[in-house]
C-alpha cells in the first residue's frame, strides 16, 4: 500500500469526529457543523456530536439552538441514563461519561437561559450520578444558589468546587454580601492573581498589568469574556462591591503581588523546562496563591481599603 492512501482499517466515525475537532481549533464553527451532523446521520447515538453541536451553539449564543441538539442527544441516551441511575458507574464508563458531559453542558445552558429550576435538576442529577464532580457541578450550583440569594448554600458549593479565578470571584461576593468581610478579601485577592482581566471587566477599566506571552494574555481574555457571559448579572448594579473591589486592585500590597506573580509566571515561560530553578520559581507561584501568604498582611489591607473607601 502507498503510504500517502488512506488506511482501510480507519474508521470513517473517527475521520470525521477528527475533522470536526480540527475545524472548532481553527475557529470555524460553521464548517464544523458538517461532520458533526454526518456523524449523527451515520449514527444517532454518538453521543460526542451532540455535544460538540451544542457546545457551539452556546459558544454562539444561541442558547435555544444548544437546547434543543442537547435534549435530542439525551433523549438518544434514555437507555444509558437508566443504567447511570441504576447505579453504573458514570465516570468509569466512556459512554456514560459523554452523556453526563451533555447534561452538564444542557445544565449551563438552562442557567445562562435564566432557568433556574431545571439547571438545578439537571446539575443536581449529575452529582447524584457522579459525586466525584469531574464537571465541576457544584459551581454551576453555587452559581444558582447564589442568584437565588442563598448564600450560605452558594459558599459551601464553592468551597467544594474546583478552585479557579471564576469560583475566586463569586466566592468572595458571596463573602462580601454575607459580612464577612476579611475571608472576602482574601478570596478578592487570590481572585485577582488568578486572572489579571477580570476585575477590570468588573469595573469597566483596562487592564494595567499583562504577561509578556500573548497567549497566556489570550487565555486570560477569553476566560474573561466567560465570566462576563456567566455570572455578570450577580455583580450588576453593585456599585458598593465595584468601589471595595476597586481600593483592593489599587492597593500597593496587591499590585506588589500581581506584579510579582506575572514576572515569575512570565520567567517560567520563557525558561522552559530545562529551566535550573524552576521548582523554586513554582514554589514561589504557589506561595503568592496560598491563604497562608494572603492572610499575613490581610488586615492591613483591609484598613487600607477602608480608610480609603470612607474618607
Amino acid at each position: 500500500m502507498n503510504e500517502f492512501d488512506e488506511d482501510p482499517q480507519e474508521n470513517p466515525r473517527d475521520r470525521l469526529f477528527d475533522t470536526a475537532l480540527a475545524l472548532i481549533e481553527d475557529g470555524d464553527f460553521h464548517g464544523a457543523r458538517v461532520p458533526l451532523k454526518d456523524l449523527i446521520e451515520m449514527e444517532e447515538g454518538n453521543y460526542d456530536a451532540y455535544y460538540y453541536l451544542g457546545l457551539l451553539s452556546k459558544e454562539e449564543d444561541d442558547l435555544e439552538g444548544a437546547r434543543i441538539i442537547l435534549r435530542h442527544g439525551l433523549e438518544r441516551a434514555e437507555k444509558d441514563l437508566g443504567d447511570l441511575r441504576n447505579g453504573r458507574n458514570g465516570w468509569l464508563d466512556e459512554e456514560a461519561r459523554k452523556v453526563l458531559k451533555m447534561m452538564m453542558l444542557l445544565a449551563q445552558v438552562m442557567y445562562e437561559d435564566g432557568d433556574l429550576d431545571e439547571s438545578h435538576l439537571l446539575v443536581s442529577t449529575v452529582l447524584e450520578i457522579n459525586p466525584t464532580d469531574n464537571l465541576n457541578g457544584r459551581f454551576l450550583a453555587g452559581l444558582i444558589a447564589q442568584r437565588r440569594e442563598n448564600l450560605e448554600a452558594a459558599i459551601r458549593c464553592y468551597e467544594d468546587s474546583e478552585p479557579t479565578a471564576f469560583r475566586a470571584y463569586n466566592l468572595a461576593l458571596a463573602l462580601y454580601d454575607s459580612g464577612e468581610i476579611s475571608r472576602s478579601l482574601v478570596e478578592f485577592r487570590l481572585a485577582i492573581i488568578s486572572n489579571i482581566y477580570i476585575a477590570p471587566l468588573i469595573l469597566g477599566r483596562e487592564p494595567p498589568f499583562s504577561f509578556e506571552t500573548e497567549a497566556v494574555n489570550t487565555a486570560c481574555r477569553i476566560d474573561a469574556r466567560a465570566f462576563e457571559r456567566q455570572s455578570s448579572d450577580l455583580w450588576a448594579n453593585r456599585p458598593e462591591v465595584n468601589a471595595f473591589l476597586g481600593k483592593i486592585f489599587e492597593d500597593k500590597s496587591v499590585v506588589a503581588e500581581v506584579e510579582e506573580y506575572i514576572r515569575l509566571f512570565d520567567q517560567l515561560q520563557q525558561e522552559g523546562e530545562s529551566f535550573e530553578n524552576r521548582e523554586e520559581v513554582e514554589a514561589k507561584i504557589a506561595s503568592l496563591g496560598s491563604t497562608e501568604h494572603l492572610m499575613t498582611n490581610n488586615e492591613d489591607v483591609l484598613g487600607r481599603v477602608r480608610d480609603s473607601l470612607f474618607r
